[in-house]
């Protein structure tokens, strides 16, 4: 046996006016903050539910001038101060050969950090975000360009919105260019010199 109950509103026995109120389709507003003591789900926007970072744990050389570099290096979750791959927020990216593949689909922010090095007078170094299903992919979510002189390093950061639909064909991966010899990236597993972090905002 079921019971139903059918109002078109609910009002506490204090209070002056409706604090639910119910439409003939069945959606339902509440005129305030609605407080949940279990864990709310299927609202739309619940927060950010995933968050992951990682960092190049060596220097990255780019050995040939005007040639287009997938940083393929060891990458590895950061185990930076304040923040461990056990700690990240939901389930966490995974990489392979510098590609890194989303769990799930959603609004991501991307932010890579890198620090760029040479040992030559360096005017034009760049350093991109891509996407796609391979590292072949020349769809850029972000372009950056840093310049120095010999033996100097420069700091560059890029970040993008990325609306992921299919984890298969948009993985990330970034990608370094220089236009004479000498160039790097700088890694440091400790010292979290060249790092990429993602986060989910919410559902595509």
């Amino acid at each position: 046996m079921t019971s139903k109950l059918i109002v078109n509103s609910v009002r506490h026995t204090g209070a002056s006016a409706d604090g639910i109120t119910m439409a003939a389709d069945g959606s339902v507003t509440f005129p305030g903050n609605a407080t949940c003591s279990g864990t709310a789900t299927g609202f739309g926007l619940e927060g950010i539910t995933m968050a992951d970072k990682w960092a190049l744990t060596g220097n990255y050389n780019l050995s040939s001038a005007n040639t287009y570099y997938t940083i393929t290096g060891t990458w590895a979750r950061s185990t930076s101060a304040g923040y461990s791959g056990s700690s990240s927020i939901g389930s966490a990216m995974t990489e392979s050969s510098g590609l890194f593949t989303f769990p799930s689909t959603g609004i991501y922010y991307i932010i890579y950090d890198c620090i760029t090095g040479t040992s030559n007078d360096q005017l034009n170094m760049w350093s991109y975000i891509a996407v796609g299903a391979d590292a072949s992919s020349t769809t850029y979510l972000s372009v950056k360009a840093s310049s120095g002189d010999s033996g100097t390093m420069n700091t560059c950061t890029g970040s993008a919105l990325l609306d992921v639909t299919d984890v298969s064909a948009q993985k990330v991966f970034v990608r370094g260019y220089a236009a004479s010899t000498g160039c790097y990236l700088s890694g440091n597993g400790n010292l979290q010199r060249t790092t990429i972090t993602f986060i989910r905002l919410g559902d595509t």
